[in-house]
């Protein structure tokens, strides 16, 4: 098995910056001709979580903003201790029957 790569803590506060800076992009802003389709990222699941996330990262180019098929999805996390499934089953209960 390979060596582990371990990353400083300057290597790792650039990635967060990095990260930061594309989390702050409007998807009006995003190039969508340019947006990766998340369906043809492959990440090599020998790697170690750190580098598995650093590969998934140079591949996808902007983890929050990216394309399934012809879709562009912008990624954004809530800081809300409620469940995605929690959310979603209160929309159906509260959406209009119209």
């Amino acid at each position: 098995m390979g060596q582990v790569k371990r990353y400083n803590v300057a290597e790792k506060k650039a990635v967060n910056s990095y990260l930061q800076k594309l989390k702050s992009i409007s998807i009006k802003d995003c190039d969508t001709e340019n947006l990766q389709d998340i369906r043809n990222v492959k990440v090599d699941s020998n790697k170690s979580k750190e580098e598995r996330v650093l590969q998934f990262i140079s591949l996808i180019g902007n983890p929050y903003c990216f394309k399934v098929g012809d879709m562009v999805v912008k990624v954004a996390f809530s800081e809300s201790s409620h469940s995605f499934q929690e959310k979603m089953e209160y929309l159906l209960k509260n959406a209009d029957s119209d």
